[in-house]
């Protein structure tokens, strides 16, 4: 009973600390937000598209096709440890085609994959190996 009793006044005296109601407002969207995103594709912008990593968890080798109209745009794939570590990056060809990333080198786990194109990270994705 004293344990409730403490408890009690110690939600009293702090909160919950679970979200409280506000008068923020909420996000709108014109569309539904599944309209958003694109089943399978990682990212699409004007003069780039990139999908998802096939298959996914990977066993021996990574695929992702992609199609990069842009002469100037320069982009890449670049896949992190959990650790935050670069352990590959592949450069992506102009055109429309496909990379092809072997695993060989890298140890069953988690790891992500992100797409750069000018220099900076436009997304990034999980990538499962399991051998």
């Amino acid at each position: 009973m004293k344990s409730l009793l403490l408890l009690l006044s110690f939600l009293a005296l702090f909160g919950t600390g679970f979200a409280q109601e506000t008068d923020l407002p909420l996000a709108s969207f014109e569309k539904p937000v599944a309209d958003y995103f694109t089943n399978g594709t990682l990212f699409s912008g004007e003069n780039i598209r990139v999908s998802n990593v096939f298959p996914n968890p990977v066993s021996t080798q990574a695929a992702i096709d992609y199609t990069l109209t842009d002469p100037q745009a320069e982009a890449s794939i670049v896949i992190h440890n959990l650790l935050g570590n670069k352990v590959a990056e592949t450069p992506l060809e102009k055109g429309s085609t496909n990379v092809r990333i072997p695993t060989d080198m890298l140890d069953n786990g988690i790891y992500f994959y992100s797409l750069y194109v000018n220099g900076k990270r436009v997304a990034t994705k999980k990538m499962l190996v399991k051998k």
